[in-house]
């Protein structure tokens, strides 16, 4: 077993039973939410913040989760990090919504996870825990290519979630285009156009046209677009022409601590 004091041991485990308490320990000691704005183009309004995990290391500083894939691989121990980042990202909103801030936030969701049969009612519980907020302020966003993969286990619990009001998104859509077919089947979600081609984009009109086309689709099916990997103005403008409502990136804002979402709420747009 690590010690908590010695998070680099943990690279080196394999199963997650072999993180017992040790493990609860390390994630309410190392682990951390860093916050990414969405930014509604239009309106220059923030639509949303995007969660994403950080490891504060003690030696190497934040890393991100490519940083310790070894531990997000394992399947045990990938659950309950997602567990604990669905409590911090509810327990941060109503710390926001204390100080008079309202803002939805996106929760990265492994496949794993979603197909728990008691998901929808640990996150009904947990909303209900701070009565300011609903399910509706939640996001669980999934990727694309697990979505078609595990086809319709997991169809079962998004809608069990969406029944609550929790609201989903495809992420990295765009990456599967020969098998659109399972939209059909769908409740409502927003689509998150994957950042390769909204950075390639500017460049290379077959990733401009691939867009243009999710920006299509979207429309047919009155669903909402999130575009990832807005890295720059010309991006943002570009994005703003093809008609995309609402961008994610570097040129809005890079990913910060929660500590200081306020400040930019309220002083600082792209």
């Amino acid at each position: 077993m690590f010690e908590c004091d010695n998070p680099d041991s943990l690279l080196s485990l394999s199963a997650a039973r072999q993180l017992g308490r040790d493990f609860e320990c390390f994630a309410r000691g190392a682990f951390c939410l860093f916050f990414q704005p969405q930014l509604g183009l239009r309106t220059q309004q923030a639509t949303g913040m995007e969660a994403l995990l950080r490891w504060r290391h003690p030696d190497r500083g934040i890393l991100l989760p490519r940083d310790f894939r070894t531990l997000l691989d394992d399947a045990g121990a990938a659950e309950r990090i997602d567990l604990w980042v669905l409590h911090e990202a509810v327990r941060q909103m109503a710390a926001w919504r204390a100080v008079g801030v309202r803002v939805p936030v996106s929760v990265n969701i492994s496949a794993r996870s979603l197909q728990r049969s008691n998901l929808s009612a640990y996150i009904g519980a947990l909303i209900d825990a701070y009565p300011d907020l609903s399910a509706a302020d939640l996001e669980l966003e999934v990727r694309e290519r697990a979505l078609i993969e595990q086809m319709p286990a997991l169809l079962r619990q998004v809608r069990a979630c969406t029944e609550l009001g929790i609201r989903f998104a495809i992420d990295g859509f765009g990456t599967s285009f020969a098998r659109f077919t399972y939209l059909s089947g769908l409740p409502p979600v927003r689509l998150k156009i994957d950042r390769r081609f909204v950075g390639r984009m500017l460049e290379h009109p077959d990733d401009r046209a691939v867009v243009r086309s999710i920006l299509a689709l979207a429309d047919a099916f009155r669903w909402p677009v999130v575009a990832t990997g807005a890295e720059t103005l010309t991006h943002v403008v570009q994005l703003t022409r093809l008609g995309c409502e609402t961008a994610q990136g570097f040129a809005i804002a890079r990913p910060m601590p929660a500590s200081k979402v306020r400040a930019w709420l309220e002083g600082g747009k792209a």
